[in-house]
């Protein structure tokens, strides 16, 4: 209940001061379990990403996050999964996987952190890995004009048009290696360059 109550909240708010649109809806897959991985630029993305999809997605977020009190409860109630940054985090992992194991989407950003810049960095091997063992393809999306929208280091937002699109799926078979083994980070790079050329169109 609270995640779709939070979910109208955010559509009405994007919608009336953002503009928000989604192109490529299409690529989606007809149901779960899937992955959207997507480029990071601003605390708006996860909700930019989230209301993209039709059903309900689950999000990891930094662990400290949760150390306030209403994030704890909110995050709780939505569904958000803490992650510990720097790390491989076997938890949040496991919890992302169980929620793609029931069917669900889990949505990840495989920078592992905003750019301040707007450019799209290196990503970590996780979404990759994840992707792997769960054997789920991986939906990667480009998100434009949250970092507009909400830059950093600022709490009001700003008038501008937020985008996504969202580009065809990609399965772990692409990347398995001879012996049945898997190039995670490979994987995960080849992720990042199609929601870089998502950005180019």
């Amino acid at each position: 209940m609270i995640y779709w109550i939070s979910r109208s909240i955010f559509w009405l708010l994007f919608k009336a001061c953002f503009g928000y649109r989604v192109k490529g809806t299409e690529n989606f897959p007809k149901a779960g379990p899937f992955i959207i991985a997507g480029n990071h630029l601003s605390f708006l993305d996860p909700p930019a990403v989230g209301m993209a999809w039709k059903g309900m997605v689950t999000f990891l977020a930094r662990e400290d996050l949760f150390h306030n009190s209403f994030f704890k409860w909110w995050g709780a109630s939505v569904g958000v999964i803490p992650i510990k940054r720097g790390k491989f985090d076997l938890a949040a992992i496991r919890g992302s996987f169980e929620k793609l194991k029931k069917g669900g989407v889990v949505a990840l950003f495989p920078e592992g952190t905003r750019s301040r810049n707007g450019t799209i960095k290196d990503p970590k091997g996780g979404v990759g890995f994840l992707a792997v063992k769960a054997k789920v393809p991986v939906v990667p999306v480009f998100i434009r004009g949250t970092d507009r929208a909400l830059p950093h280091h600022t709490v009001f937002i700003r008038f501008k048009r937020v985008e996504v699109t969202v580009g065809k799926s990609l399965r772990p078979e692409m990347f398995a290696k001879a012996g049945g083994e898997y190039d995670y980070l490979a994987f995960s790079q080849e992720v990042m360059r199609e929601i870089e050329e998502l950005g180019r169109e």
